[in-house]
């Protein structure tokens, strides 16, 4: 009887196969009511693989369902581990991972708080331990540091450029400028028994600063030694930064404004070039422009001219050559702003004594870019690039890498790296 009953179900499933459609039968539905009946091609094997190195298969894939990726899971404590912190795969590019958030390289570290100036010298970044007198010098490829000059007073203000470097000193017989040859290794006295310089700046072959006593702007010839000259005679001029062979600086003058100077016309004739009006009436939109309280003036390649204003919250401002003026972002207590890349950078510090918290932030210098949706033009607004980073000091990038100095706790500073393409857990969009 079992054998009876197989053998008509056998037959009742072959009759119902006869009547159904092909890809040869002329009777078969055609456009969109066509039948594909060649199965899915699956590749039963195929495995999504994850970072333990164990495979996950897609469940159901043999019957066409939609497989969603796995995700992928990792033995490491992501707390800790600098390849995984946070989250597997996410590297924090060489520095350390805290409580599973990344944290930058640290290169030295030294004592005293204040103000610890670097710059970047070629492949080296220089940088002085003013506790130990010393100027030092660590390698951006190795890590390795190396002793430039030792019993330096007070050594502060560093700048350098493709040939030289120079540095700021503090002694009682008043302050001086020592010059490093890159080339050579050799120190020399660049100028001695002038007061201190401020918002010195390197270049053109000179060491150019404000000079508080006097309220101009004067400098000294790197290749004649305590040969200073006055650059810009105006007692209220400040800020200076160099372009394209130009010097530019603040002034109160027409109503708060950025003028310039020929610096090759300057040095050529002996005489003071009369400097050129290039934005003016600036105080009409930033409070008290020009009264000593704008710094890191910084000319970009398009000629917008970026500066932090002190007395409106250090904010950080942009101008251009036709006068337009904006605020960038909301963000206050700005320092050490720096062009790098088609971008503007920044930081600013909060939290306490015991819990010092500085961020450093990014913004395009193009200020009008397309919305992601909309695609319409809109004003870019700063962006929160790495956070706890400790009260810093002094910042420098370069090559998609920033370096600072900070101060994490009282009476004990370090120099760190971050790369910027580093995931930063925390790191937010801000105003």
């Amino acid at each position: 009887m079992k054998r009876l009953f197989l053998l008509a179900a056998l037959f009742t499933l072959a009759c119902a196969n006869e009547n159904a459609p092909s890809l040869s039968d002329p009777g078969a539905p055609e456009g969109d009511d066509a039948v594909d009946t060649e199965a899915p091609s699956v590749d039963v094997g195929h495995q999504n693989p994850s970072a333990t190195g164990t495979p996950e298969k897609c469940p159901g894939a043999a019957l066409g369902a939609t497989c969603e990726p796995a995700v992928p899971e990792c033995t490491a404590d992501i707390t800790s581990d600098p390849d995984n912190c946070g989250a597997c795969g996410n590297s924090c590019g060489g520095g350390s991972c805290v409580e599973g958030t990344c944290h930058p390289t640290v290169l030295y570290t030294g004592a005293g708080d204040g103000e610890h100036w670097l710059a970047v010298a070629g492949g080296r970044l220089l940088f002085a331990d003013a506790s130990e007198g010393e100027v030092l010098a660590v390698s951006r490829a190795s890590g390795d540091v190396s002793v430039v000059a030792e019993q330096q007073s007070k050594p502060s203000w560093i700048g350098a450029d493709g040939e030289r470097a120079a540095w700021a000193t503090n002694g009682a017989t008043g302050g001086g400028l020592q010059l490093w040859d890159l080339r050579t290794g050799q120190t020399s006295v660049l100028a001695a028994g002038i007061d201190v310089p401020d918002s010195a700046v390197l270049g053109s072959g000179m060491v150019i600063w404000h000079d508080w006593t006097s309220g101009s702007i004067v400098g000294v010839v790197n290749d004649e030694p305590n040969r200073v000259v006055m650059l810009v005679n105006d007692g209220s001029a400040h800020a200076p930064a160099l372009s394209d062979g130009y010097l530019y600086f603040a002034s109160e003058r027409d109503g708060g404004s950025i003028r310039r100077v020929d610096l090759q016309q300057d040095l050529e004739t002996g005489d003071q070039a009369a400097d050129q009006l290039v934005i003016g009436a600036l105080g009409q939109t930033v409070p008290k422009f020009g009264a000593f309280a704008t710094r890191d003036l910084q000319v970009a390649d398009d000629g917008g001219i970026w500066f932090v204003h002190g007395t409106a919250g250090g904010s950080v401002w942009r101008a251009d050559a036709s006068g337009s003026v904006e605020r960038v972002g909301e963000v206050s207590n700005a320092h050490d702003l720096t062009i790098s890349g088609g971008l503007a950078y920044w930081v600013t510090d909060s939290g306490s004594e015991d819990a010092r918290d500085g961020t450093l932030w990014a913004t395009p210098l193009q200020r009008d870019i397309p919305a992601a949706e909309s695609g319409e033009l809109v004003s870019a607004q700063p962006r929160a690039v790495a956070t706890q980073l400790g009260w810093v000091d002094h910042l420098a990038i370069v090559d998609g890498v920033a370096y600072f100095t900070t101060t994490r706790t009282a009476g004990l500073f370090s120099l760190e790296q971050w790369r910027l393409d580093t995931p930063a857990p925390g790191a937010a969009t801000g105003e």
